[in-house]
């Protein structure tokens, strides 16, 4: 009932409640409730962490099921200060890549970057066993780059990095569809006959034969974290927002994907999907 009132004097005088700002570094995963009473994008928000811009011209081409032997050293490329090797990765169609890194020589960290912008998709430390990396992951048709180095400043050595193609594939995104826009109502009929601001999202994917589970994430354009984070067993959740918004700096770059979680402990991450939402309505 407290949140009702806050809404009504929220419109009668045209102010916007701010979400909770909290940092946290590339990739991690905050939990952001927004299903209280606040304004997603409304005034100045946090910045989106994103990665260094690749500014190494020592670039080896990598095709999907082959295998390079590296050897990281001190004169090389740097990433976050650490030494780096970058590989560039082609995809022509919808395709789910496992990507290994590996080296008896130092405990090693992989980092898979779109192309352009030069932004982080996916990053992992030891999922391979030991100090060895490994990431599942769907990509749309594109142009990507891996990053092979090692979790500290003085991991250096060889290092073997291979991929390829998986089965069982990663989540397919079926809804949202692309270019899809989220309405939101002055009075969201889903919000218990109360007058609320609101809105709702149905996501749905694929089955992954053998998934334990799927971890579903929505993140807005210049946030901190994500929106939705939730682990699911079903292929379907529908996310209800009821006494909050989405402000007119946000409305458009949102996006979503989900990760099924395997019995070997691994993950398949989908490809990326966007989505935008109308403007606010008044009631």
């Amino acid at each position: 009932m407290r949140c009702v009132q806050l809404m009504r004097r929220a419109v009668r005088r045209r102010t916007q409640i701010g979400l909770l700002r909290t940092r946290v570094s590339v990739l991690q995963i905050l939990v952001l409730g927004v299903a209280g009473c606040g304004c997603i994008g409304c005034g100045d928000g946090p910045t989106q962490p994103v990665a260094p811009f690749l500014t190494c011209d020592a670039v080896v081409l990598h095709a999907v099921g082959t295998t390079h032997a590296g050897m990281l050293g001190r004169s090389g490329c740097q990433l976050g200060g650490r030494a780096v090797d970058y590989y560039a990765l082609r995809i022509d169609t919808l395709s789910t890549v496992r990507v290994y890194l590996s080296s008896q020589s130092f405990d090693t960290y992989v980092v898979l970057f779109a192309r352009s912008p030069a932004v982080p998709i996916n990053t992992d430390d030891n999922s391979a066993g030991g100090t060895n990396s490994y990431l599942g992951q769907g990509l749309e048709a594109g142009d990507y780059v891996i990053a092979a180095q090692g979790v500290a400043d003085t991991d250096l050595g060889p290092y073997t990095l291979s991929s390829k193609d998986t089965v069982p594939s990663a989540p397919t995104l079926i809804s949202p569809p692309r270019e899809h826009v989220v309405y939101q109502y002055a009075d969201a009929p889903f919000c218990d006959g109360q007058f609320q601001f609101g809105y709702q999202i149905r996501y749905e994917w694929t089955t992954v034969p053998g998934a334990l589970s799927y971890h579903i994430y929505a993140i807005g354009p210049n946030a901190a974290g994500p929106a939705v984070s939730k682990h699911v067993s079903d292929t379907v959740f529908t996310h209800t927002s009821c006494g909050s918004w989405v402000g007119s700096q946000a409305l458009t770059g949102w996006t979503w994907w989900v990760a099924a979680g395997m019995p070997d402990g691994t993950r398949l991450v989908s490809a990326y999907r966007h989505y935008d939402f109308t403007a606010r309505n008044q009631p």
